[in-house]
């Protein structure tokens, strides 16, 4: 049966957003081991707004997403709290590589300026308690205060919470510290500052070891790996610590973006040969590379004259080895300025003209003199 033009343009619509998606959530993990995901921070004593205003923070030490659905956290002491992850008290289920998921109690206020990944009930009680971090088959991933007694760091008076300093490191009260009063984030319900760091590194905990550049995952080589952990974080669907932040930054313009990714899954190929500059034999360096399944090739023949289509894909990637019979050349769409450029294929030199007048040496160009009209801001030539 014929599939009409528009069901197979909605067809091929969905194949890319599915394979999108399956892209970018292909490293999420349900099977964990004990302390891959962490209790790593417990405001027991509440907040200078609220005494019942508790949070707690739990930490993925893993370079793999984490889905919590079916999890439960509870004290083993009085049973209070005692929460089950799922999707009607929860946002978000699934904790990012090296991320960070914040638990509010009651309500959303507690930590104003930060949406909570989950809001859940019952207090804890001041003179201290165990908690148990336990997965959806009832395993204890980690615990906070197992030894039991009362709190082993955090302050009742000046409403300062209780950090892990090592989160690689078992639970035991010499890896528990009270919140330096410097190093903060977030703004409790009265919009003052608050003595802890909800979904941000503790206080008293050593910065992430230095990754190198590009080497996103830190296991020593740079790969397609790297670009789409890059990705997910330019695209908000990871959270990234100091170390990724500084490892995916290969553009080096101090944020992370898809320039970034695109540039790392250049290099992963040897597309380019370096991280540290633009290799300067590339034409464009702009639009995400990743997204590939969209890219198309056109290619304009010496002999024949080309027919352009009313709309063009988008491309980005460069020649190598020289601009020689055969050679195919794409600009992207960030080529501004160019308009209805014409393209000469000279003796020695292709020149793009309009605007630009980019030049582009090549000595070993043979394909005559002649000239092409070019409709678009985007084209191949190619023989």
């Amino acid at each position: 049966m014929a599939i009409s033009g528009r069901k197979a343009k909605f067809l091929l619509a969905f194949v890319i957003i599915t394979l999108f998606y399956t892209l970018l959530y292909s490293n999420v993990d349900s099977a964990t081991n004990m302390q891959d995901i962490v209790i790593n921070e417990v405001a027991w004593m509440g907040t200078a707004a609220s005494t019942s205003d508790e949070w707690i923070e739990l930490h993925n030490t893993t370079d793999q997403a984490v889905d919590l659905a079916g999890w439960t956290l509870r004290s083993t002491t009085d049973i209070s709290p005692n929460f089950t992850f799922n999707i009607t008290s929860c946002n978000n289920l699934l904790i990012a590589p090296h991320g960070y998921f914040l638990l509010e109690r009651t309500d959303d206020a507690t930590v104003n300026d930060i949406a909570a990944d989950c809001i859940y009930t019952g207090n804890l009680s001041n003179s201290g308690e165990s908690l148990s971090l336990e997965d959806s088959s009832h395993n204890v991933i980690d615990t906070a205060n197992g030894d039991g007694g009362p709190w082993p760091a955090g302050d009742n008076t000046t409403k300062s919470s209780m950090e892990r300093i090592d989160p690689l490191a078992p639970d035991s009260d010499t890896n528990w510290a009270t919140n330096n009063g410097v190093d903060r984030n977030g703004l409790d319900a009265n919009n003052n500052p608050i003595n802890g760091t909800p979904r941000a590194r503790n206080s008293v905990s050593a910065p992430p070891p230095a990754m190198g550049q590009g080497d996103i995952n830190h296991d020593g080589q740079i790969d397609m790996i790297d670009a789409r952990l890059c990705l997910q974080i330019a695209l908000g669907f990871t959270a990234a610590n100091a170390g990724q932040q500084i490892a995916c930054d290969v553009t080096g313009d101090g944020q992370v973006t898809r320039a970034d990714a695109q540039k790392i899954a250049q290099f992963a190929i040897g597309q380019i040969g370096s991280l540290a500059a633009l290799d300067t034999g590339a034409l464009a360096l702009i639009l995400p590379a990743l997204l590939l399944t969209l890219i198309g090739l056109i290619r304009i023949k010496r002999s024949s004259t080309p027919k352009w289509p009313s709309k063009f894909p988008f491309a980005a990637v460069n020649p190598t080895g020289g601009l020689t019979t055969g050679t195919i050349v794409k600009l992207s769409l960030a080529q501004k300025g160019i308009g209805s450029s014409t393209v000469k294929i000279a003796a020695s030199k292709l020149v793009l003209g309009n605007a630009n007048n980019v030049t582009i040496a090549a000595s070993n160009v043979s394909l005559g003199s002649e000239t092409i009209d070019i409709p678009s801001p985007l084209f191949d030539v190619g023989q």
